[in-house]
Formats: structure tokens, sequence, C-alpha cells
């Protein structure tokens, strides 16, 4: 396998996770926990905790759970593209090679 392929696969395991922690840690009035952010779309802390680590095969939520994390993070439009988008990269992982041939022009950069 090709190695420049890994080290971007990697990469986007990690940047959706780092985003998401990277929202909630700097939430106004004050942080929001990640027993909130699970308890808000029904899941636990360790589910988000494991999200933001990038660890194992945990994928990103489903739309209708994003839909209510942007909603809790009071994100702007410009916030929630971003954070959609990532999430998008994070979910279809595992079919990196069949997203890319059929969208050649799509970049994960």
């Amino acid at each position: 396998m090709d190695t420049e392929y890994l080290i971007k696969k990697v990469r986007m395991e990690k940047i959706f996770g780092q985003y998401l922690k990277e929202l909630r840690l700097s939430f106004k009035p004050k942080k929001l926990s990640q027993k909130e952010l699970g308890d808000s779309i029904n899941s636990t802390r360790q589910y988000i905790d494991a999200i933001e680590a990038g660890r194992g095969s945990v994928r990103a939520p489903r739309y209708e759970h994003l839909k209510k994390l942007i909603d809790l993070l009071n994100l702007n439009e410009k916030q929630s593209e971003k954070f959609l988008r990532l999430a998008f990269k994070e979910r279809i992982k595992g079919n990196w090679d069949l997203y890319i041939h059929l969208h050649k022009e799509f970049s994960i950069e």
C-alpha cells in the first residue's frame, strides 16, 4: 500500500475528532463536557472521547446526530460546513479508494 496514502488516511481519521474537541473546549460561556455532547446524541462520554482521540474503528456520528451537535455547539454556517465535511470524510474512510476513483477532483486537504 502507498505510504503517502496511509499518512493521509491516518491524518484524516484524527482531523474530525480534533475539530470536535476544539469546538467543545472553546464553547462559551463555559466549555462543554464530553458527557454533555454524548448525552445530546443519546450516547456516552466514552464515545465522544474515542472520536476526539481518533481511536479504533469509531466513526463520526450519523447526520441527525451531527445536526444536534451543531445546534448544541451553536456553530455558524462556516463552522457547520467544515464540521459536516470532516465528518463525511471520516465516515467514508473505509471506502476512500472507491470515493477517490469516483470523484477524482475531490481532495482530502
